[in-house]
């Protein structure tokens, strides 16, 4: 005598009705993925490839995605909305890295702005021959860079005919202060001020490296050192433009 609610029984009928919906759920899904691919290089043309092949690389992604997610689909310990789940992700994942890929150019911009107004004294690169810096808080421009490869905040000061670094800075890297000579006079807003003349290896600001320069180390301290002229006359232009300083070479 057989047990028509015996284990076997509900095997068979599990696998009658789970089969065929998993099925059409997976056909479904590849079918909005062949769709979805066909729309966003419909809006985006040559992004995916050139014209003449985009249809037969649509094919190609789709027929990929059916052998990859075919083993998921009929492996029977898996259940159908896991399954249904875990390919709506990927799917997901895939829209946002095609459309992200295709905007790369608007989000390297929002990144720049963002980037730009949260750290005001890192110098963004716009391209490889512009950076912009964007004013602090006190309207003042700073700028992290490195003297002798060492990082040194900048504030930038058309009125500095030269690079003067603060007695701290110069320390930092390695200047032995007891060997300067203060010969060096200059106007300051607290009255005369003495400077010693010194030559670094180099100056870089971002990406802009400048070799060889001649600098001028204060004798009395300072809040930061100054990014004067001398750099900036190395420069192909620089401007001050809403809030921000463009440095072109």
């Amino acid at each position: 005598m057989s047990d028509e609610n015996g284990p076997w029984k509900r095997d068979a009928a599990n696998q009658g009705s789970r089969f065929p919906l998993g099925l059409v759920c997976w056909i479904g899904l590849l079918l909005a993925v062949g769709i979805g691919i066909w729309f966003l290089n419909d809006l985006f043309p040559g992004q995916l490839s050139s014209q003449d092949d985009s249809d037969l690389e649509i094919v190609r992604l789709v027929a990929l995605l059916a052998l990859v997610s075919s083993g998921l689909i009929f492996t029977r310990q898996i259940k159908l909305g896991e399954v249904v789940r875990n390919i709506s992700v990927w799917i997901g994942l895939a829209a946002i890295i095609v459309v992200g890929y295709s905007f790369r150019a608007e989000l390297e911009e929002v990144y720049y702005r963002v980037s730009g107004e949260l750290v005001p004294s890192h110098a963004i690169a716009i391209n490889d021959d512009e950076l912009v810096i964007t004013a602090s808080a006190d309207g003042h421009f700073y700028v992290n860079g490195r003297a002798n490869g060492e990082r040194i905040r900048f504030m930038v000061d058309t009125g500095a005919s030269r690079v003067t670094l603060s007695p701290q800075d110069a320390s930092r890297i390695g200047i032995d202060m007891g060997q300067l000579r203060f010969i060096q006079r200059f106007q300051t807003a607290n009255g005369i001020g003495l400077g010693a003349p010194y030559r670094l290896d180099s100056i870089s600001i971002g990406s802009f490296r400048f070799a060889d320069m001649e600098v001028s180390i204060n004798s009395a301290d300072m809040g930061t050192s100054l990014l004067g002229m001398s750099v900036l006359e190395r420069l192909t232009s620089f401007e001050f433009r809403d809030g921000k300083l463009y440095l072109r070479r």
